[in-house]
């Protein structure tokens, strides 16, 4: 869906997109990006085409909850949300706190984990279209 509406799928330094509680999924990820810069570089080029889409950046999770029962509780409560009719915007945190349930908190510590690598990555991101800016604005 993203690519239809032409939003720029990045991989935080992978080939491919992550999973949430994995930093593999087996999906190829259309362009990989190692550097903040190179984002800035990105998001930036989009700006000056007045590009209104928005722009993702997949970034793996590096204290990945692993293990058969992370893979079981989240195939459980995808058919508990089906079956309960959850949907849209109420299916991530059903879905979060029915795995956390069942690993006994596991996958929370490794949500947590996310959390602190996908702030510290937006502030590298960040800084880095401030630097571009200020070189931009020096001219």
């Amino acid at each position: 869906v993203l690519e239809t509406y032409s939003v720029p799928t990045l991989g935080w330094k992978t080939n491919e997109f992550p999973a949430f509680f994995s930093p593999t999924s087996g999906v190829r990820c259309p362009t990989r990006v190692d550097s903040a810069k190179d984002i800035a570089s990105i998001y930036l080029s989009c700006q000056d085409l007045n590009l209104t889409n928005g722009m993702l950046v997949a970034v793996p999770n590096t204290n990945p909850a692993v293990g058969a029962n992370v893979e079981k509780a989240i195939q459980s409560s995808l058919i508990d949300a089906e079956e309960q009719g959850i949907r849209g915007q109420d299916v991530t945190p059903f879905i979060l706190k029915k795995v956390a349930e069942e690993t006994k908190g596991e996958s929370l510590l490794s949500n947590a984990a996310l959390v602190k690598q996908n702030v510290q990555v937006g502030a590298e991101i960040a800084n880095a279209i401030a630097e571009y800016e200020k070189k931009r604005f020096k001219k």
